[in-house]
């Protein structure tokens, strides 16, 4: 089946504790250029209203005056509903060990989504190994070996023009994606078979990779329609 491309898919924007005002407010500029409009900012370390964030967002201030601050990346996860939460990282052997899936953005923005969290770092240090961890994908933009760290405001402008150009195709074979309560009991019905395995010691973290896989692989309706036939055995 061939239908008209979907351009609607949610893209929400999380900063984990931004340091600089001058970033923050090309970040929102960059969001403005590509309409984009939610911001959450995990736990700030300044002012994300102050004189210079507003001056540098120009005419994309009203993002930063809506910005919601949150505590942690799953807070945000929550609050966006995001489908997916994708992570980035400018030193991909961060992750290498992981279970985690890294993708270039070009192969990345090629897969059919309803919604998505992106995850920029710090400025300075950017994401923790455990933050990587709660990220369902990570993305890296490849650049000069000797100097790899881009400023996250240029990763973000880089990554969204790259989706942008992804999803304005004008066409693309359907697919009917599950929607988020069948996911929800797709993964209860994992988790009630999860918690009766004694042999399972971290039940939780083996919930969360059941999680993490679904995520990543999205899922049609019928799939995971399927799969609940067989976990409800």
């Amino acid at each position: 089946m061939i239908c008209k491309r979907d351009d609607k898919m949610k893209i929400s924007i999380a900063v984990v504790e931004p340091l600089y005002q001058i970033n923050l407010g090309y970040i929102a500029r960059i969001m403005k250029n590509f309409g984009i409009n939610e911001l959450f900012l995990i736990n700030p370390r300044f002012n994300p209203r102050g004189k210079q964030a507003l001056m540098y967002s120009k005419h994309a201030r009203d993002i930063l005056e809506n910005a919601k601050i949150v505590g942690s990346i799953e807070e945000a996860r929550k609050k966006s509903r995001a489908q997916i939460v994708v992570g980035t990282t400018g030193i991909w052997r961060k992750a290498e060990k992981s279970l985690y899936n890294i993708y270039n953005p070009e192969e990345f923005a090629k897969r059919k989504m309803k919604s998505m969290l992106l995850v920029l770092g710090r400025d300075d240090i950017g994401l923790l190994k455990n933050e990587i961890s709660e990220c369902d994908a990570l993305l890296f933009i490849e650049a000069n070996s000797s100097y790899p760290v881009l400023n996250i405001s240029h990763a973000l402008a880089i990554l969204l023009y790259i989706f942008k150009k992804e999803r304005s195709a004008e066409y693309q074979f359907g697919r009917f994606l599950a929607s988020e309560p069948t996911k929800r009991s797709t993964i209860k019905l994992f988790e009630d078979i999860v918690n009766k395995n004694n042999r399972i010691r971290n039940k939780k973290a083996v919930v969360n990779a059941f999680r993490h896989i679904l995520d990543r692989s999205i899922p049609t309706e019928k799939e995971l329609r399927a799969l609940d036939v067989a976990l409800s055995k």
